[in-house]
């Protein structure tokens, strides 16, 4: 196991999953005439819908707290920053960069790539 399945988070996740596997979508839809909307979210023009999967407001409560557990935000920042997250390559996960404003510099030590990413962009 690792240490992300050992996590009391995770336990707990996995506990509630055994809870609210046998439930039946259509009856959590009966249930709650809002879960279309309350489990459906845009997002940088990406239309994701939750309400047809096997998740309830405890389960997301749960989510959030394995998200926390796993400090998963500092984890983003640390990659949208050039930080070497990758620990099996010791390096950044530059692909952020496709992404990023050219105006905004991304430094891979003391070298900003944006320029270089610009120029790869503009081909």
């Amino acid at each position: 196991m690792s240490a992300l399945t050992e996590s009391s988070a995770w336990k707990a996740l996995s506990a509630h999953q055994r809870t609210i596997a046998g439930h039946h979508l259509r009856d959590w839809f009966a249930a709650d005439p809002t879960r279309g909307t309350r489990f459906t979210l845009e997002a940088a023009g990406l239309w994701v819908d939750f309400s047809k999967h096997r998740i309830d407001d405890q389960a997301l409560t749960l989510l959030h707290a394995l998200a926390a557990q796993q400090k998963v935000a500092r984890w983003r920042d640390r990659m949208f920053d050039g930080e070497p997250i990758n620990s099996a390559e010791r390096r950044a996960a530059l692909h952020t960069a496709l992404r990023r404003s050219p105006a905004r510099p991304l430094l891979l030590g003391a070298h900003d790539v944006m320029p270089d990413v610009a120029a790869v962009l503009a081909r």
